[in-house]
């Protein structure tokens, strides 16, 4: 055992503590001392308080002795051994023998001995243990420090009544080092990482004496193997606290998949880094498991924590002189900047190619934007770059929109319709998205330049949409599918729907279809639904007035014909409206339709809150039709410039509050608005000469934001001139200048703009929703689906940035890609530019599967999967069309079902397809994905053919 010649005052409390244990009146205990320190005059140990003495001589300890004799003659308390807190106590420290005390003295100390302090026995006694395990005596300093530590309430006791190895070492590390382990167990790499994000870490460890510090060492190798000795070696250099940014460094420094050689730059780095372990190269293997150490500590740590951490490791980056290869780090800043600069890069080399180049580097040039901005997304930080992510994500969609061919210039007004509405409006979005730009300012040049040229593609379509709008004006206005006029939703959406479940319209004021498509988003996510009347077969798409401005295009909404009103106007007309009329019992004047407009939505009592007028028009069970205005969208036009906006629903207040009224209330939600807008990008004031002139003598100039008179400058080649119709401008003339570009205003700059005859002014969503599962008979669920270019779920992720860098990608000469096996993907293919339609050999290929034994055999034994054959079909060929996989949103279109539904119709389509649980049928709920892997099916049902095996 270790016996400690002169114990520390945390082992002289030790002492008498043991003692006290035995004899509760103890008043005298001697501990053997070799030497004088600057001992305490006094030691409260529990409720009693001793007196020190350091006594070298006999005659110094007699005089002790008599000196506390005379003390407890001075104050004769009652003294018992169940209060002994007022008897004083002395503690003599001496180096004398016991033949050189006196056996009389020796009489005087408790057990008539001097005790020597021997470490084991005081811990036995302070982990209240009764053995103390073998092994420890491998490590003496474990004692010394255990005692040396001793918390003031002493240690836990231990388990089984054994103080064993680890709960030693686990006490040792937190009271010593203030290392915390998970349950008290041994450490693991992750706790030595946080251990030395404390700034103590390093003092406590420097603080150590060399025999502690090596028995430290030997300790964790023993339990992390060669690792340990890396960590070690770095704590002995004295870089302790930069260990989490060296380990994050290793991992960009030392990631090579296939065994392949280290660049010379990357061994020299490699060289440098050697300063921080003594000179010790740092072994490949451990580099990795220290790397991947850190990374599970990061992921828990939260941004205020990790980016000081992350700063080091930059600042190690470039001390290295690895700089150059920053994009190989899927942890640090410079690493997620140095991936988003090679994202701009691949962008600008896809819009140098231009849609006149040759296919085959188009096709190249995507993939390398496709390649660069999914590196972007695995980078560990984009989790906490969620708005600069999003970006990349509309970045990544325009460049396969603009990837596909232009549509075909001779398309009509219906079709150009649709294909705003189905694909258009899309594109829009990601423009508005890519707005905010970027930190780096490369990247903000890449998105100029992207949004420009996906805005000359969008204004070939608004040229040929504003020539068909003309034509369709002059030709009497025939009916379109699925176009209606705002005049006519009443009459042909509402009133129809209202006939089989009470309604609650939402006009939303100015809502173009880009914004609609971002709320209809996050709508899906809070469990609304698209439901549709069962014999149409895609949603309407509304038209607005020419021009497209609130007083005629909403007045004639709410009263079914071209009219210029006001709110009072709206009210009169919505409650006389024609096609409502009937739904209103004549002997019932309080089911009359309602309508409300923005002052009217908020209570008196505070202007924030839904009004009670509101909820209880929305709650009657006799009213079938309430219509709201909302503002929210149309006041974001004259609002600042400098924000950033993402539409969704928490966003637009009041909103939520309809929403939950309606659903209580069992009622559906129609939206739609009475013309959309254009966001200010880049946009020129046309000066009109008779316009000034009527500013300037105050006479009413007859011009909006975005329309204008004949009169005054020609028409130019962004304006059309319009007449008869549906023209129908605020002066009463039945002829009007509208622009169809998005670039033309005339008025002063704002936030934005309606008025012209551009698709996004034009065009407004109509959309019915519900929260029901079980819809009204005559109601199907019918959500709308995204274009292929739109879903991301189906791209190849890119390969390690380790192993290609992705500045091989872009603009180095790289080599062709190689044909990849069947049922993968390569990762040059655009699987999702086309609708790759499925084949006859792959419809066969389904056909045998659902006649296959192995089939027929798993559907018997899963008995209740609630699956029917086309449901399996039907999603089988979403995923084959996609490449193997498919968003939910997708699915969800392409099913017909809600997108609450889909995770468990898939949930069940697994217990058919996954055959011994085997992974053919996935979902992955955080990326929102179904896939599907083909090869693994085949194998499990036969091959190909549908062949039982």
């Amino acid at each position: 055992m270790n016996v400690l010649l002169n114990p520390s005052v945390r082992q002289i409390v030790a002492q008498v503590d043991a003692v006290l244990r035995h004899d509760r009146t103890a008043a005298v205990i001697a501990i053997r001392a070799q030497r004088d320190e600057s001992w305490p005059s006094t030691l409260a140990v529990g409720d009693r308080e001793f007196s020190v003495a350091w006594c070298p001589s006999p005659i110094a300890v007699r005089e002790r002795l008599l000196a506390l004799a005379d003390g407890a003659m001075d104050d004769p308390g009652p003294v018992s051994s169940e209060s002994p807190g007022k008897l004083p106590g002395l503690v003599v420290l001496t180096p004398l023998a016991d033949q050189v005390l006196g056996a009389d003295v020796l009489a005087r100390f408790s057990r008539g001995k001097v005790f020597s302090v021997e470490a084991w026995d005081m811990l036995r006694h302070a982990f209240q243990a009764r053995a103390i395990d073998s092994r420890l005596a491998r490590w003496p300093w474990v004692a010394e420090a255990l005692l040396e530590n001793l918390p003031a309430g002493g240690y836990p006791p231990v388990a089984g009544g054994v103080l064993d190895v680890d709960a030693a070492w686990s006490q040792v590390l937190r009271c010593v080092l203030g290392m915390t382990t998970e349950h008290g167990g041994r450490p693991d790499l992750a706790s030595v990482l946080r251990w030395t994000l404390s700034p103590e870490a390093t003092r406590r460890y420097g603080d150590l004496h060399e025999n502690a510090r090596q028995q430290v060492g030997e300790w964790l190798i023993e339990i992390l193997g060669s690792c340990a000795r890396l960590l070690a070696q770095v704590l002995e250099a004295g870089y302790g606290g930069e260990l989490m940014p060296i380990a994050l460094v290793c991992g960009m420094l030392l990631k090579r998949p296939d065994d392949t050689p280290l660049a010379p730059e990357l061994l020299a780095a490699a060289v440098r880094l050697e300063r921080y372990t003594g000179g010790t190269p740092i072994p490949l293997r451990e580099g990795l498991r220290l790397h991947a150490a850190a990374v599970q500590v990061t992921k828990a740590m939260d941004a205020s924590t990790l980016m000081p951490v992350l700063d080091v490791a930059d600042q190690l980056v470039a001390s290295l002189h690895l700089t150059a290869f920053a994009e190989r780090s899927s942890d640090l800043p410079s690493g997620f900047s140095a991936r988003l600069s090679i994202f701009a890069t691949a962008i600008a080399e896809f819009l140098a190619t231009g849609p006149a180049k040759k296919p085959a580097a188009r096709s190249a040039a995507t993939a390398a934007v496709l390649v660069a901005g999914g590196a972007v997304k695995e980078h560990r930080l984009a989790v906490h770059q969620a708005h600069r992510v999003r970006r990349v994500e509309m970045a990544m969609r325009l460049v396969r929109w603009l990837s596909n061919a232009e549509p075909g210039p001779h398309l009509g007004l219906d079709s150009l319709a649709k294909s705003h509405a189905d694909e258009g409006a899309f594109a829009d979005w990601a423009r508005l998205a890519l707005m905010g730009g970027d930190d780096l300012a490369v990247v903000t040049r890449a998105y100029s330049a992207l949004r420009e040229a996906a805005r000359v593609r969008r204004e070939s379509s608004n040229r040929q949409f504003a020539v068909a709008l003309s034509a369709w004006n002059q030709g009497g206005c025939p009916k379109l599918d699925p176009i209606v006029p705002v005049e006519q939703i009443i009459a042909d959406v509402l009133a129809p729907v209202a006939t089989l479940a009470p309604v609650l319209l939402l006009v939303v004021d100015g809502l173009s279809f880009p914004i609609y498509r971002e709320l209809l988003e996050d709508a899906q996510r809070q469990g609304w639904n698209e439901v549709l009347p069962s014999a149409q077969e895609k949603a309407s798409v509304g038209l607005a007035t020419i021009p497209s401005i609130t007083e005629i295009s909403r007045t004639s909404l709410f009263c079914g014909k071209l009219l210029q009103g006001q709110a009072a106007n709206e009210k009169t007309g919505f409650a006389q409206h024609p096609a409502l009329v009937p739904l209103v019992p004549s002997n019932r004047p309080g089911a009359r339709p309602v309508l409300f407009h923005k002052a009217e939505l908020t209570s008196a009592s505070d202007g924030v809150t839904l009004s009670e007028v509101v909820r209880d028009a929305i709650g009657s069970r006799e009213r079938k039709v309430v219509a709201v205005v909302f503002n929210g969208v149309d006041d974001h036009l004259s609002g600042s410039a400098q924000l950033n906006h993402r539409w969704a629903l928490d966003d637009l207040r009041l909103i939520k509050p309809l929403l939950y009224e309606a659903r209580n209330a069992g009622r559906l939600v129609l939206i739609t608005a009475d013309h959309g807008h254009v966001i200010d990008e880049a946009t020129h004031a046309l000066a009109n000469p008779a316009q000034d002139t009527a500013v300037a003598s105050g006479s009413d100039p007859a011009m909006g934001d975005r329309w204008r008179t004949v009169a005054g400058a020609p028409v130019s080649a962004e304006e059309i001139m319009l007449s008869g119709g549906r023209v129908m401008p605020p002066n009463g003339q039945r002829q009007i200048v509208v622009p169809w570009s998005e670039t033309l205003r005339y008025g002063s700059r704002k936030n934005g703009y309606h008025g012209g005859i551009s698709l996004q002014e034009m065009l407004v969503p109509i959309t019915l929703l519900t929260t029901a599962s079980v819809l009204p008979e005559g109601l199907r669920h019918a959500p709308s689906a995204a274009p292929a270019w739109w879903e991301l779920a189906a791209e190849t992720s890119p390969a390690s940035p380790g192993s290609q860098p992705l500045a091989k990608a872009v603009g180095r000469k790289s080599t062709p890609p190689t044909p990849v096996a069947s049922g993968q993907q390569s990762l040059f293919e655009l699987p999702a530019l086309a609708v790759v339609q499925a084949t006859a050999v792959e419809q066969d290929w389904i056909a045998a599967l659902l006649a296959s034994t192995a089939f027929l055999s798993q559907k018997q034994w899963v008995a209740r999967a609630g699956v029917t054959d086309e449901e399996i079909r039907a999603l089988l060929e979403a995923l084959s069309e996609r490449g193997g996989k498919v968003s939910k949103q997708a699915l969800a279109a392409r099913l017909g079902m809600p997108l609450l539904r889909v995770s468990g119709f898939v949930s069940a389509a697994r217990r058919l397809l996954n055959v011994d649980q085997a992974p053919v049928l996935t979902l992955d709920e955080a990326e929102g994905t179904v896939g599907l892997n083909r090869t693994l099916l085949e194998t499990q049902f036969g091959g190909r053919t549908g062949r039982a095996q």
